[in-house]
């Protein structure tokens, strides 16, 4: 009994524990692999109205949209964006509410990407091992009206 009780607690610990926002983010784009392979373009009017349902903004030019949708991240609606890049689609996903406390790059699970902090959220931007995504940051920097 004194085996089930420890196990019982080690699940529920594990079932309540909050994951990183990076291994939420990961865990969104693999559960979600047809918005990989969406080869747009998305129309702008869809693209507008994703973006203002959540009072998020892209201040330059994405270049080419294949997907635009609000998804759930962490029991949050944001704003998930993919975009045709060098290598491969390019996940954006906008976050408001979320704390990223300093710019993060991270490398797992065959993807690279950024967390970026951005006013009242973060962003984060998930490519191929090699895609430029700095790059990318600097041509859309988001941001949050609300």
């Amino acid at each position: 009994s004194i085996i089930v009780v420890i196990a019982t607690a080690a699940l529920a610990w594990l079932w309540t524990t909050p994951h990183t926002l990076e291994a939420e983010v990961l865990a969104h784009i693999r559960a979600e692999p047809e918005h990989l392979a969406a080869t747009g373009p998305e129309s702008p009017v869809k693209v507008a109205s994703v973006l203002h349902a959540l009072g998020a903004q892209l201040k330059g030019d994405p270049g080419e949209i294949r997907h635009a949708g609000i998804c759930d991240i962490r029991r949050r609606p944001s704003v998930h964006l993919v975009l045709a890049g060098r290598l491969g689609p390019v996940t954006v996903l906008l976050l408001p509410g979320e704390t990223v406390s300093e710019r993060a790059h991270f490398q797992r699970d065959g993807f690279q990407g950024l967390l970026i902090p951005v006013g009242n959220g973060a962003a984060a931007i998930v490519g191929l091992p090699g895609e430029p995504l700095g790059s990318i940051e600097a041509r859309l920097p988001p941001a949050f009206t609300g």
